[in-house]
Protein backbone atom coordinates (compact mmCIF):
# COMPACT_ATOMS: atom_id res chain seq x y z
CA UNK A 1 0.00 0.00 0.00
CA UNK A 2 3.26 2.23 0.11
CA UNK A 3 3.79 4.36 -3.05
CA UNK A 4 7.05 5.37 -3.79
CA UNK A 5 7.00 8.09 -7.01
CA UNK A 6 10.32 7.42 -9.85
CA UNK A 7 12.68 9.85 -9.21
CA UNK A 8 12.81 11.71 -12.85
CA UNK A 9 15.82 14.18 -13.31
CA UNK A 10 16.02 17.16 -15.63
CA UNK A 11 19.40 18.02 -17.57
CA UNK A 12 20.63 20.87 -19.61
CA UNK A 13 23.95 22.42 -20.34
CA UNK A 14 25.73 25.12 -19.74
CA UNK A 15 28.37 25.45 -22.39
CA UNK A 16 30.09 22.65 -21.26
CA UNK A 17 29.14 22.39 -17.63
CA UNK A 18 25.85 19.98 -17.04
CA UNK A 19 22.74 21.18 -14.59
CA UNK A 20 20.96 18.59 -13.05
CA UNK A 21 17.95 18.51 -11.09
CA UNK A 22 16.18 15.81 -9.68
CA UNK A 23 12.25 16.01 -9.87
CA UNK A 24 11.15 18.13 -6.35
CA UNK A 25 15.05 18.83 -5.42
CA UNK A 26 17.93 21.35 -5.74
CA UNK A 27 19.46 22.52 -8.64
CA UNK A 28 23.47 21.03 -9.07
CA UNK A 29 25.96 22.19 -11.68
CA UNK A 30 28.88 19.80 -12.59
CA UNK A 31 31.91 22.24 -13.89
CA UNK A 32 33.53 20.14 -16.89
CA UNK A 33 36.77 21.53 -16.20
CA UNK A 34 37.25 19.68 -13.13
CA UNK A 35 37.52 16.67 -14.33
CA UNK A 36 34.82 13.30 -14.30
CA UNK A 37 36.16 12.31 -10.96
CA UNK A 38 34.26 15.53 -9.38
CA UNK A 39 30.66 15.28 -8.09
CA UNK A 40 28.11 18.28 -8.95
CA UNK A 41 27.70 21.11 -6.58
CA UNK A 42 24.08 22.87 -6.14
CA UNK A 43 23.68 26.21 -6.93
CA UNK A 44 23.16 27.81 -3.81
CA UNK A 45 21.03 30.58 -4.73
CA UNK A 46 18.60 28.71 -7.02
CA UNK A 47 14.41 27.74 -5.45
CA UNK A 48 15.27 25.06 -2.80
CA UNK A 49 12.56 22.52 -4.22
CA UNK A 50 12.49 22.23 -8.07
CA UNK A 51 10.30 20.02 -10.24
CA UNK A 52 12.23 20.52 -13.47
CA UNK A 53 14.82 22.83 -15.10
CA UNK A 54 15.82 23.92 -18.79
CA UNK A 55 18.05 26.69 -19.87
CA UNK A 56 16.55 28.81 -22.78
CA UNK A 57 17.60 29.73 -25.83
CA UNK A 58 19.00 31.90 -27.12
CA UNK A 59 19.02 33.70 -24.04
CA UNK A 60 20.56 31.46 -21.39
CA UNK A 61 18.08 31.92 -18.81
CA UNK A 62 18.09 29.08 -16.45
CA UNK A 63 14.29 28.38 -16.00
CA UNK A 64 12.55 26.26 -12.84
CA UNK A 65 9.61 25.02 -13.13
CA UNK A 66 6.89 24.15 -10.41
CA UNK A 67 9.62 25.34 -7.38
CA UNK A 68 10.10 27.26 -4.49
CA UNK A 69 8.21 30.77 -4.22
CA UNK A 70 11.35 33.57 -3.27
CA UNK A 71 8.52 35.60 -1.22
CA UNK A 72 6.94 32.72 1.11
CA UNK A 73 9.75 29.71 0.56
CA UNK A 74 6.61 27.33 -0.34
CA UNK A 75 6.45 25.18 -3.24
CA UNK A 76 4.63 26.92 -5.92
CA UNK A 77 3.38 23.86 -8.38
CA UNK A 78 2.63 26.22 -11.23
CA UNK A 79 5.48 28.72 -10.52
CA UNK A 80 7.69 29.70 -13.40
CA UNK A 81 10.95 31.48 -12.00
CA UNK A 82 13.92 32.41 -13.94
CA UNK A 83 17.71 33.49 -13.05
CA UNK A 84 19.49 36.43 -14.75
CA UNK A 85 20.36 35.61 -17.97
CA UNK A 86 24.30 34.90 -18.50
CA UNK A 87 23.88 34.27 -14.61
CA UNK A 88 22.44 30.87 -13.09
CA UNK A 89 23.26 32.17 -9.16
CA UNK A 90 20.99 35.76 -10.38
CA UNK A 91 17.52 34.57 -9.00
CA UNK A 92 16.40 37.92 -7.27
CA UNK A 93 14.45 40.23 -10.03
CA UNK A 94 15.62 43.74 -10.01
CA UNK A 95 16.26 46.54 -12.13
CA UNK A 96 19.65 46.05 -13.27
CA UNK A 97 19.02 42.18 -13.91
CA UNK A 98 16.19 39.86 -16.17
CA UNK A 99 15.46 37.00 -13.20
CA UNK A 100 11.18 37.05 -12.92
CA UNK A 101 8.80 35.03 -12.18
CA UNK A 102 5.10 33.75 -13.18
CA UNK A 103 2.57 31.66 -12.08
CA UNK A 104 0.20 29.94 -14.60
CA UNK A 105 -3.09 29.15 -14.62
CA UNK A 106 -4.72 25.52 -15.79
CA UNK A 107 -3.91 22.42 -13.65
CA UNK A 108 -2.23 21.40 -10.06
CA UNK A 109 1.29 21.24 -11.23
CA UNK A 110 3.67 21.65 -13.78
CA UNK A 111 4.51 18.44 -15.63
CA UNK A 112 7.67 19.48 -17.69
CA UNK A 113 8.37 21.08 -21.13
CA UNK A 114 9.70 21.12 -24.29
CA UNK A 115 11.97 24.03 -26.08
CA UNK A 116 11.06 24.63 -29.64
CA UNK A 117 11.81 26.47 -32.64
CA UNK A 118 9.08 29.21 -31.90
CA UNK A 119 8.99 29.04 -27.97
CA UNK A 120 8.78 26.75 -25.26
CA UNK A 121 6.24 25.28 -24.46
CA UNK A 122 4.74 24.60 -20.56
CA UNK A 123 2.64 21.66 -19.56
CA UNK A 124 0.81 21.26 -16.50
CA UNK A 125 -1.51 18.26 -15.66
CA UNK A 126 -4.27 19.88 -17.47
CA UNK A 127 -3.01 23.41 -20.01
CA UNK A 128 -0.28 23.40 -22.43
CA UNK A 129 1.22 27.17 -22.09
CA UNK A 130 3.85 28.90 -24.11
CA UNK A 131 6.77 30.89 -23.05
CA UNK A 132 7.95 33.37 -25.11
CA UNK A 133 11.23 35.72 -24.73
CA UNK A 134 9.80 39.31 -25.49
CA UNK A 135 12.81 41.25 -23.80
CA UNK A 136 11.83 44.76 -22.03
CA UNK A 137 10.55 45.15 -18.64
CA UNK A 138 8.27 41.81 -19.15
CA UNK A 139 11.26 39.50 -20.14
CA UNK A 140 9.01 36.32 -20.91
CA UNK A 141 5.39 36.18 -22.25
CA UNK A 142 2.79 33.65 -21.36
CA UNK A 143 0.24 32.14 -23.50
CA UNK A 144 -2.09 29.38 -22.45
CA UNK A 145 -2.75 26.87 -26.10
CA UNK A 146 -5.52 24.66 -24.46
CA UNK A 147 -7.07 22.67 -21.73
CA UNK A 148 -7.49 18.98 -21.48
CA UNK A 149 -4.21 18.47 -23.32
CA UNK A 150 -1.84 18.43 -19.98
CA UNK A 151 0.83 15.98 -20.17
CA UNK A 152 0.88 12.56 -18.83
CA UNK A 153 4.83 12.26 -18.07
CA UNK A 154 7.52 14.35 -17.61
CA UNK A 155 9.23 13.07 -20.39
CA UNK A 156 6.33 12.00 -22.68
CA UNK A 157 7.03 14.89 -24.73
CA UNK A 158 9.48 15.94 -28.47
CA UNK A 159 10.08 18.53 -30.77
CA UNK A 160 11.04 17.38 -33.77
CA UNK A 161 12.53 19.79 -36.68
CA UNK A 162 9.86 22.94 -34.93
CA UNK A 163 6.73 20.50 -34.44
CA UNK A 164 6.28 19.10 -30.75
CA UNK A 165 4.38 16.00 -30.04
CA UNK A 166 3.03 14.94 -26.80
CA UNK A 167 1.13 12.17 -24.96
CA UNK A 168 -1.73 13.60 -23.03
CA UNK A 169 -4.08 12.07 -20.43
CA UNK A 170 -6.21 10.64 -23.12
CA UNK A 171 -4.76 11.60 -26.58
CA UNK A 172 -2.10 12.48 -28.59
CA UNK A 173 -1.48 15.80 -29.63
CA UNK A 174 0.59 18.14 -31.99
CA UNK A 175 1.54 21.54 -31.90
CA UNK A 176 3.15 23.02 -35.30
CA UNK A 177 2.02 26.94 -34.14
CA UNK A 178 -1.49 25.41 -33.88
CA UNK A 179 -2.26 23.02 -31.07
CA UNK A 180 -4.81 19.68 -32.06
CA UNK A 181 -5.13 16.05 -31.12
CA UNK A 182 -3.23 13.64 -33.73
CA UNK A 183 -4.71 11.09 -35.42
CA UNK A 184 -3.16 7.92 -34.15
CA UNK A 185 -3.68 4.26 -35.30
CA UNK A 186 -2.87 3.79 -31.50
CA UNK A 187 -5.43 5.79 -29.97
CA UNK A 188 -7.97 3.37 -28.96
CA UNK A 189 -5.74 0.54 -27.52
CA UNK A 190 -3.93 3.33 -25.86
CA UNK A 191 -6.31 4.73 -23.97
CA UNK A 192 -9.43 2.87 -23.70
Amino acid sequence: GVTIPLRQWSLDVWGEDLLANPNGGKIYLWDATTGVGTRAVEIVAAPDENNTIFVSQPTRHLVSLGCTDAATATLDPLLVRWSDSEDYTDWTPSITNSAGSQRLRGGNNIIGSVQSRRETLIFTDDAVHTMRFIGGEFIFSFDELGKNAGLVAQHAAVDVNGVVYWMGLNSFFIYDGTMRTMGCTLQKSTFD
